[in-house]
Order: structure tokens, then C-alpha cells, then sequence
């Protein structure tokens, strides 16, 4: 049991130090460190795609796409009686929002501004919320059918769908001009770390 516990806090102590090294990476950020080749990558990717395929791509890590992704494979796991599972997952996803959303206010990173946005926004730039919600919401499921018992190649099917779409939704936004490369490259950082961290507690509930 203690192991257990132990195995837990130290994921959940990978995230916060990682949310800490952010803040600190996000405030160099802004004060123009590292910005020439956040502004090359932009620059490369930027309108690489038509727009209009791009932000149905970017939908996929919305705050309504996710909560539906979230509440459906909540309420399958609850129907077949894993709510310890499905509390965890809920649990999971608002939480990673809310810590995103204070890393955002705490940094108050500008948007870019280089090009036209292909997509309205108005929060904070870093870290980016789709790339960061997203690796929350689909690694965590990923996770959830390999700890629900499902065999090998499932599960592997599971984790690389999880981490396409992660990757996906992330470049996305860059691609819509919405987003610096490190706000995304920070969202991933933190979204994986998170989802890693209750998977851990999930395992053992």
C-alpha cells in the first residue's frame, strides 16, 4: 500500500515541478527569450493547410468535444461498474483545465501576433490549452482501456490513437497562427505529465 501511495505522489510531484519550471520558462518567454525560433517555426507551418480543415481538427481538442469525450467514456465505465475509474477520469480532466487555466493567468503570455489568426481566441497564450487538455483527456483514456484489462494490441491501438490526436490538435494551432510552437510544445509537456500522473492513481484504484 505504501508503495502504491508512494507511486502516486511521486507523479503528482512530476507535475507540479513541472508546472513550476514552466512558469519560469513561460516568463523568459515573454520577456523575448528563445523567440527567433519560435517565430521560424511559426512562420513554416503557419497556413500550411486549408484553414477550414485545420480548425476541424482543433475542434477535436475543444473544451465541448472533450467534455463529451469525457463524459461518454465516464458513463461506459460507470455502466459496467468501474466508478472508481470513471471518477478518476472526470477527476483528471477538470483538474489538468483548472491547472492550465492558472498557468495561463499566471504567465499572461501574449498571443502571436505575426500573422492573421486563422480562429478567434481570447485567453493567454501559454501553455496552450488544446495541446494541454488534450494529451490530459486522450492519453488518460489510453491509459484507462490498458488498466481496464484490454488486450496488447488494443491497448497499443488505444495509446497511438491518443498520441496522433495530441499531436495533431497541438500543431493545429500552430498551423491557425493561434499559438507559439513553445506554448504548444509547453501544453504536451504538462498534458502528458498530468495524464501520467492519474494513471498512476488510477492503476491502483
Amino acid at each position: 500500500m505504501l508503495s502504491r501511495v508512494r507511486g502516486a505522489l511521486l507523479g503528482f510531484a512530476l507535475a507540479a515541478g513541472l508546472a513550476l519550471i514552466l512558469l519560469k520558462v513561460g516568463a523568459l518567454l515573454d520577456s523575448g527569450w528563445g523567440g527567433a525560433w519560435d517565430k521560424t517555426i511559426l512562420s513554416a507551418l503557419y497556413g500550411a493547410l486549408p484553414p477550414a480543415r485545420v480548425r476541424a481538427v482543433t475542434a477535436l481538442g475543444s473544451g465541448v468535444v472533450l467534455t463529451l469525450v469525457v463524459a461518454i467514456a465516464a458513463g461506459a465505465m460507470a455502466v459496467a461498474g468501474r466508478w472508481r475509474q470513471a471518477l478518476l477520469l472526470v477527476a483528471a480532466a477538470l483538474s489538468g483545465s483548472l491547472a492550465v487555466d492558472l498557468l495561463k493567468h499566471a504567465v499572461a503570455r501574449l498571443r502571436p501576433a505575426l500573422f492573421e489568426h486563422l480562429e478567434q481566441v481570447g485567453s493567454a497564450s501559454f501553455p496552450s490549452a488544446h495541446a494541454a487538455n488534450s494529451a490530459i483527456v486522450y492519453l488518460s483514456l489510453a491509459a484507462a482501456v490498458a488498466a481496464l484489462g484490454a488486450r496488447p494490441p488494443l491497448a497499443r491501438f488505444a495509446l497511438v490513437t491518443g498520441i496522433a490526436l495530441t499531436l495533431a490538435i497541438g500543431a493545429s494551432r500552430i498551423v491557425l497562427g493561434v499559438h507559439w510552437p513553445s506554448d504548444v510544445l509547453a501544453g504536451w509537456l504538462f498534458g502528458a505529465t498530468w495524464a501520467f500522473a492519474w494513471a498512476r492513481l488510477a492503476r491502483r484504484a
